[in-house]
């Protein structure tokens, strides 16, 4: 899967196409937690934040199952120190 700019998310060929895959993921979260919230607080994020946000409606963003779990796995790394 093709996720910007022709960067493959599903396959860690290059580790800058990891790095860059991740920073969208994150901030695909970031602006949907910014516009729930008005903040960014990585400290604040609930469970029930990250269900919203993955079964939110997505007219904008229509994601498949697998990017759905490789967005999943990227917060889920960057938010383990908060748990």
């Amino acid at each position: 899967m093709l996720c910007q700019e022709g960067w493959n998310c599903t396959k860690r060929e290059w580790p800058s196409q990891q790095s860059n895959c991740i920073v969208l993921h994150l901030g695909r979260f970031a602006d949907f937690f910014e516009a729930r919230y008005g903040h960014e607080r990585a400290s604040k994020v609930l469970k029930r934040d990250v269900e919203a946000w993955v079964t939110r409606p997505s007219d904008d963003l229509a994601l498949a199952p697998a990017t759905v779990n490789s967005h999943l796995a990227s917060l889920s790394k960057f938010l383990s120190p908060y748990r």
